[in-house]
């Protein structure tokens, strides 16, 4: 079974005026309960000696109240049981304290320090600034389900913890603390416990609120208090700094800061990576993203449950947010995850048979899920895994599968708390490897050995031109490639050239199968088609044009947090390095008159199958010939759906509307090739179609007749693939023959 979630407990007026003859009959009903009647007997006493000393003034330390006409500042640990964030009378405040946390007189410098010492920020103090902070914190435990923060409150205190676990939850931007719904608002939660992680930077940046709930996870949390005062002791800049940033900071401010940062400082964040971790569970059993692409950046055993032929171990996971660490949490880039699980082992009666999964902070992409979408896996050796993420072997290769079954899913705002469960296959040994992954894998490293497969295969062809040259290197220092193929006899009579690029948005993995499927098409020597195409065309391609955002994991933005497909219209060298360069390549190919098609490949969540979109025109014979393209698409393509076209850019949708529609690709190259009219995107859904289409017999050209059987069941519709002449679950097999 799945645990409860921990509510924060109400302390009523009747509660906190409770008679010493109450206690002593709850003292008697409960004297089988040791725990509780030891937690009874800690407050009784702490109640008596505040009450009874003046060493510990309760007023003074907490600092309820701030003398202010704008606003009153909340202590921390009145909310604990303050739902309505008003703030209480000096002697409630008290109370509430005794009965709900159990404060420590003695305050241990020593520990206080090493604590300090932990947290990233604040250890870079001196010695001496770091012992008067140490001096004046106050540790404080709290309660299973006791809140520490409430969000929206506006405190001025910082917290470090000490020792057990924390719960962290975020809401929507905008959410109002008094919203009956607040729950339904929540946007992530994710756990905490490791010693020295600090919490409220907020309150000694500024008066904003507080931007999270913290509540106590266990009866042995227990945290330092940094209050007010203290903060002018040390010299608490880079927390501060790092706090305003969050709350003030615009993007392009935020682009101008990260650009400016010291050498130094980008090596440093060049070499983090939130979203690559790495989780140890008993048994053997461990979760990690920590290889490229991966996305996973907590998690949590739940439970472990006994099942018919086993154990089902259920697990709570969150992915990391685009972008990090670069820029502080964008919730919109929270879609896509990739991590393997190893140490499962078939022939322990212990070992898991079924293992469930709770993504708890899911950007919504709930038409997908309509769709039948279901995440992948990849079962492999410890060998094949070493030599997976090491990029020696392609994962665009591997037999991926879908997980059978539903994703189950909770609405959180926009976020969704989806489910689903994997099954051990009886052969996974402990030292094998599962591959989870949103969608079909297509990392960095699959890019660059794609590049050395085709350059392979090239090679052993006299007839054929092949070039890669490195175009640019993107704001992290990772190479962005132009591809240029085609018969050399093509490139001595200047042949027109098609231009293709893809993978703007980082998450967009269909877009690279697509090209990889026009990749092998061109490398198949010796086929009719192949032959014709490069003998007629020359094909350059920028495969990856966002290979920051590829080999971090993220879902659709760059480092800096953009969307690079909207800045095409005036794109920065030094800010947008692989667009800037893309422009220039394509646009010097149209001066020399060379430019005959440019497509962009992406990926769809919501629009369903695969489809050409291209620009308004004006000249209907123009207009014609751009839509003889897709329809003949439709005549040779199972998959492509000429009816869900789109031929004029005047449907196009802006979600965003910060994106500048004259920025983005489509209209930018249009423009710039003076109104070329075989401009287009190319999209595919990540899941499905609405149609297919039942093609004609193909004919052998070489020996004038029909072929009575498809080369591939892909391209026959009366395979299995489409039962009942429905659109299928696309594979990437599917992805790549629609390339």
């Amino acid at each position: 079974m799945r645990p409860s979630k921990p509510s924060p407990l109400k302390l009523s007026n009747t509660n906190r005026e409770e008679s010493s003859a109450s206690k002593q009959q709850r003292g008697n009903d409960d004297d089988n309960n040791s725990e509780k009647n030891y937690e009874l007997r800690e407050f009784e006493k702490i109640e008596q000696s505040i009450s009874e000393s003046s060493v510990f003034d309760l007023d003074t330390s907490l600092k309820t109240r701030r003398e202010s006409s704008q606003c009153d500042r909340i202590s921390p640990l009145n909310s604990i049981h303050n739902k309505q964030l008003s703030v209480g009378s000096k002697e409630d405040i008290n109370k509430s304290i005794i009965n709900k946390s159990i404060i420590k007189d003695d305050i241990n410098v020593t520990e206080a320090m090493a604590l300090l010492q932990k947290n990233p920020q604040i250890k870079r103090q001196t010695e001496e600034e770091l012992r008067k902070l140490a001096t004046d914190m106050k540790p404080i435990k709290f309660r299973k389900g006791d809140v520490i923060i409430r969000y929206g409150e506006v405190c001025e205190n910082h917290f470090i913890l000490s020792r057990g676990k924390i719960k962290i939850t975020e809401y929507e931007p905008g959410t109002s603390p008094a919203d009956v719904d607040l729950e339904d608002k929540i946007v992530t939660e994710k756990f905490v416990s490791e010693e020295g992680q600090g919490f409220g930077k907020l309150a000694i940046a500024s008066d904003k609120p507080y931007t999270a709930t913290i509540e106590a996870v266990d009866n042995a949390c227990e945290l330092y208090i940094i209050e007010a005062p203290a903060h002018e002791l040390a010299n608490l800049e880079p927390i501060r700094q790092q706090a305003e940033q969050k709350v003030m900071e615009d993007p392009e401010q935020l682009i101008e800061r990260i650009m400016k940062l010291p050498e130094e400082e980008k090596e440093r964040l060049r070499n983090t990576f939130p979203s690559r971790q790495t989780f140890d569970f008993d048994g053997g059993l461990q979760i990690t993203s920590d290889f490229e692409s991966g996305n996973l950046e907590n998690c949590c055993m739940m439970s472990k449950g006994s099942i018919s032929n086993g154990f089902e171990y259920e697990f709570d996971l969150w992915i990391s947010s685009d972008s990090q660490p670069y820029v502080p949490q964008i919730e919109s880039g929270r879609a896509g995850f990739f991590f393997a699980i190893t140490g499962c082992q078939e022939d322990v009666a212990q070992s898991p048979k079924v293992l469930s999964f709770h993504i708890k902070n899911f950007c919504d992409k709930t038409k997908l899920l309509s769709l039948g979408h279901m995440p992948v896996y990849l079962e492999v050796s410890k060998k094949e895994y070493e030599e997976l993420i090491a990029g020696k072997a392609p994962l665009y290769r591997q037999k991926w599968k879908r997980v059978p079954g539903d994703i189950k899913q909770i609405r959180k705002g926009e976020m969704l708390d989806q489910m689903f469960q994997i099954n051990v296959s009886s052969s996974v040994k402990k030292t094998d490897y599962i591959f989870v992954s949103y969608a079909y894998p297509y990392t960095f490293k699959d890019y660059l050995y794609s590049i050395k497969e085709i350059k392979e295969k090239c090679a052993s062809n006299e007839a054929i031109h092949f070039e890669s040259r490195e175009l640019v290197r993107s704001l992290e220092g990772r190479p962005v490639h132009l591809l240029t193929i085609c018969s050399k006899r093509a490139l001595i009579n200047q042949k027109p050239v098609i231009f293709l690029t893809g993978r703007v948005h980082s998450g967009e993995t269909p877009a690279s199968y697509m090209i990889q499927g026009i990749m092998d098409k061109l490398t198949e020597f010796g086929q009719v088609q192949t032959e014709i195409l490069l003998n007629h065309y020359i094909f350059k391609m920028i495969p990856m044009l966002n290979p920051d955002g590829v080999a971090r994991g993220y879902w659709r933005l760059d480092t800096l947090g953009l969307n690079l497909n909207s800045y095409y219209k005036d794109p920065s060298r030094d800010v947008h390095p692989t667009i800037w360069a893309t422009k220039d390549a394509v646009t010097q190919e149209h001066k020399c008159g060379k430019l005959k098609m440019y497509v962009d490949f992406h990926a769809r969540c919501s629009k369903r199958g695969s489809f050409l979109h291209d620009n308004t025109i004006a000249d209907p014979s123009l207009k014609y010939e751009s839509m003889m393209i897709p329809k003949l698409m439709s005549l040779n393509c199972v998959n492509f759906d000429f009816r869900e076209c789109i031929f004029s850019d005047e449907k196009s949708k802006l979600k965003n509307p910060n994106d500048d529609k004259e920025g983005q690709v489509l209209s930018s190259i249009f423009k710039e090739t003076t109104n070329n009219p075989f401009t287009y995107t190319f999209d595919i859904n990540y899941t499905t179609g609405l149609r297919i289409n039942n093609l004609a017999w193909r004919y052998d050209v070489i020996n004038d007749k029909k072929l009575l059987k498809e080369e591939s069941p892909i391209h026959d519709t009366t395979s299995s693939i489409y039962k009942g002449m429905k659109p299928p679950i696309f594979t990437q097999e599917i992805y790549a023959d629609v390339g």
